[in-house]
């Protein structure tokens, strides 16, 4: 909602699917003027919000990204990409990031198992209860089975690897590999 709030300073975007206006375009200084970001989706955004024009981000079925991830490893790098940059390179952002994680996704499923029939194992349930409902219509959009929701917390797992790996190729000067050039 604060995305699509004119009044708002938040801003996003969605590159895989991504429309915008000539005059708003031209008013960024066109493409060259985020040749170089490395969340360039984003970057676009802001610039275009900062000039005074509307943005929108929503779901729609009526557009599709051409941008396929095959593989894993695929998807992987594309997250590396942009994670500890989107933390502005601060590790003590990324602890707090993989500390939300745990606290939220995963600690819910460690307690229900650890705790068993208890108090604790009841409210840990519960919480993963109200995870997994939440989830589940952005399961349904996508057209899978309800099951799937059930995978929120090892997909959060997931999400903490690749951002973790961000930081580390970060930290060893390895940059990052964005449209055929290394950053």
């Amino acid at each position: 909602r604060a995305v699509n709030d004119p009044a708002s300073r938040i801003a996003g975007a969605a590159g895989g699917c991504v429309l915008i206006r000539a005059d708003a375009l031209d008013a960024i200084g066109g493409f060259a003027g985020v040749k170089d970001a490395i969340i360039d989706d984003c970057t676009i955004a802001r610039a275009v919000k900062d000039t005074g024009h509307g943005i929108w981000l929503g779901l729609s079925d009526a557009s599709y990204s051409l941008r396929g991830y095959d593989a894993l490893g695929d998807f992987w790098m594309m997250v590396v990409r942009s994670a500890f940059t989107q933390l502005r390179h601060s590790w003590l952002l990324l602890a707090g990031a993989m500390a939300g994680l745990a606290l939220t996704f995963v600690a819910p499923v460690v307690v229900a198992m650890a705790a068993g029939p208890s108090l604790a194992g009841g409210l840990a349930l519960a919480a993963f209860a109200v995870m997994t409902a939440c989830y589940r219509p952005t399961v349904r959009h996508h057209g899978l089975a309800a099951t799937w929701a059930l995978s929120l917390p090892l997909a959060a797992v997931m999400f903490a690897l690749m951002s973790i790996h961000s930081a580390l190729r970060h930290r060893l000067g390895k940059g990052v590999a964005w449209k055929g050039r290394e950053l």
